[in-house]
């Protein structure tokens, strides 16, 4: 499969994941019935906006190779909020009021995912040596 076509399936896999947190996410809290007086409603909310954000970016850079999967995930990162800028900023403004100031939020989760891809590709190059060394010397 050609790099381009991986990046088209990292997207639309990054969409339809976060899409699918933020449906499900919104239906579990509407059935557990959380407000805003809810206790750890904060946390809650927090959890609700940046897991799409790091959900999208770690499973889409997933379908990267493993050399691309840090600057896919940063790409993936950037698509993602300036696709949440935008939705939010065409919606007429009865329903919403100025900037989307939840995209902060997803966009620390998008970050964490970026971050978990380097820490990823740091372990598997640390690894990658030794197991080099230790072949070679026969033990």
């Amino acid at each position: 499969m050609s790099l381009f076509l991986r990046y088209v399936a990292a997207i639309v896999i990054a969409f339809a994941v976060s899409m699918a947190i933020v449906v499900f996410g919104g239906f579990l809290l509407g059935v557990l019935g959380v407000t805003s007086s809810t206790p750890f409603s904060s946390l809650l909310g927090f959890l609700y906006g940046a897991l799409p954000g790091f959900a999208g970016v770690s499973v889409g850079a997933l379908c990267l190779p493993q050399s691309r999967r840090i600057l896919g995930a940063v790409v993936l990162l950037v698509l993602g909020v300036s696709f949440g800028i935008t939705i939010f900023m065409v919606v007429p403004p009865p329903q919403h009021r100025g900037f989307p100031r939840g995209i902060f939020v997803t966009a620390i989760g998008g970050v964490l995912g970026v971050a978990l891809h380097y820490w990823r590709s740091r372990a598997i190059n640390s690894v990658q040596p030794t197991a080099g060394r230790d072949a070679a010397s026969g033990g």
